[in-house]
């Protein structure tokens, strides 16, 4: 668990550094989800994916921009941080923007259980 907190602010910290922006936050989401389709009493379609994401929230000046992808590469949360900018460009002036944040420490939020993660095709048919 403490390598996944890790590697997600590392994520966080690689797309704050990649905006050009006067602030930015980034906050990392990642899940896994898992389908079973059964037709005739048979399984049919088992799909299991995990995912990772990133939204970054750009600030230039009062007008904040936001921009989200699951495309972690460099390329993909470069493309994330430019959209973000060019949101935050295109906003009205917000006067009563307070700011970011101040940092904290990351949080760790498992909503499952070891039965849940264990589940498999047969026993969600």
């Amino acid at each position: 668990m403490t390598s996944n907190v890790r590697a997600a602010q590392e994520l966080a910290a690689r797309a704050v550094a990649m905006t050009a922006a006067d602030a930015a936050e980034a906050l990392v989401m990642s899940g896994s989800t898992a389908l079973t389709r059964f037709a005739d009493n048979r399984i049919h379609q088992n799909v299991a994916e995990e995912n990772v994401g990133v939204a970054v929230r750009a600030v230039i000046g009062t007008r904040t921009g936001v921009a989200a992808t699951n495309r972690v590469d460099d390329e993909g949360l470069r493309d994330c941080c430019d959209a973000a900018v060019r949101a935050a460009e295109a906003a009205p002036e917000d006067p009563a923007f307070p700011g970011l944040p101040d940092a904290r420490p990351a949080e760790m939020i498992d909503r499952t259980t070891d039965a849940t993660n264990a589940f498999g095709p047969e026993p969600r048919a």
